[in-house]
Order: C-alpha cells, then sequence, then structure tokens
C-alpha cells in the first residue's frame, strides 16, 4: 500500500510463495487492514490460508496467523 500524506511504500501482507491475497477488510474504528491470503505452498504441497493484522496509523505488521479456511466468513463478492 502508499501512503498519499508521504508517498511511503509498505508491506502489509508478506505472503511468500504462492499465497495470494485473497480478501482484505477494514475495520474504521481501530484503523486496522485485515488480509487474507491463500494458496498451495511449493514447499509442502498444502493449502495454506493466513490472516495478516495491519495497524494502518503505526505503520507495522500487529500479526499474522495460519487458519483453517472453513472457519471464515465469505469474502467479500468482486462488483
Amino acid at each position: 500500500m502508499k501512503y498519499p500524506a508521504d508517498g511511503k511504500d509498505m508491506v502489509v501482507a508478506d505472503t511468500g510463495d504462492y499465497i495470494y491475497p485473497a480478501d482484505v477488510r477494514f475495520d474504521r474504528p481501530s484503523r486496522r487492514l485485515y488480509v487474507k491470503a491463500a494458496g498451495v505452498t511449493a514447499a509442502f504441497n498444502s493449502d495454506q490460508t493466513w490472516l495478516f493484522e495491519y495497524d494502518l496509523l503505526q505503520r507495522h505488521s500487529i500479526q499474522w496467523v495460519r487458519v483453517d479456511q472453513s472457519v471464515l466468513p465469505h469474502e467479500c463478492p468482486l462488483s
């Protein structure tokens, strides 16, 4: 993402090889960005889903965790 005020680029979700962003959500009150990334890893040939939490005010990653895809809400539809 790029911050308009100073033009700095920041990596919100460093997903690695073959894991791609699939859904992005924004929580306005906390100014947090949540990114779901999913794919098949080359090294282990297994499906993986990760959630990333990013603080937009402090400009840093809060946490990231591997999750079971079946417990997540549906992705936002494309319009």
